[in-house]
């Protein structure tokens, strides 16, 4: 199940706008306000397998209330002593756009505020657009890649125009030594629940 969340109640009623028109089951989605500067409910300790970040540290004034509750709701991954290896059972990933010292202070702070592993990557997205395909009908334009696919003809594409975005990623999961309810000890920085 995905659980959206936004501290506006109006982006939330635009976003099942959006669900709605892309026909998304309702049974799979959970929609809620989510205040990063209040207490992270309990419900939501522990209990993400993935969360998903995107531009949400751009233009803060701090992130810590994001990174905090990342810290609290993200499953933990400890280490059973019979493992050499951590198996990661839950991980953030935040993609933008913003300056990369936003990214710099968002990974020192999971890292040292709450002893979680993270590593920054750059990503470059390129959006391609392509020429229309040409034909007096639909059928013609049919049978022509019916065709072209029997005959395992490989047509050249062309495109009309090519954009490259470079956007930084971060991706984190807990150190072994957090089990879900040890925050107190294994969190540094403290913060509240």
């Amino acid at each position: 199940k995905i659980l959206f969340t936004e501290s506006r109640g109006d982006l939330l009623d635009k976003c099942v706008e959006k669900l709605k028109a892309c026909n998304f089951p309702s049974s799979k989605v959970e929609l809620g306000l989510l205040d990063w500067t209040q207490n992270v409910p309990s419900k939501m300790n522990d209990n993400f397998n993935f969360i998903i970040g995107c531009d949400c540290v751009s233009g803060l004034p701090s992130v810590d209330p994001l990174v905090r509750t990342v810290a609290y709701s993200l499953k933990s991954s400890p280490r059973d002593d019979a493992q050499t290896e951590q198996t990661v059972h839950g991980k953030f990933l935040h993609i933008g756009s913003g300056k990369i010292e936003s990214f710099v202070d968002l990974k020192k702070t999971l890292s040292k505020g709450f002893n979680m592993r993270s590593k920054m990557e750059e990503m470059v997205l390129e959006r391609l657009e392509l020429n229309p395909i040409v034909a007096d009908t639909l059928e013609q334009a049919t049978a022509q890649l019916k065709d072209e696919r029997e005959k395992n003809v490989i047509a050249p594409v062309g495109f009309r125009n090519i954009e490259s975005n470079t956007y930084s990623a971060l991706v984190a999961h807990h150190h072994h030594d957090y089990n879900g309810s040890n925050g107190d000890i294994v969190f540094q920085s403290g913060g509240f629940i």
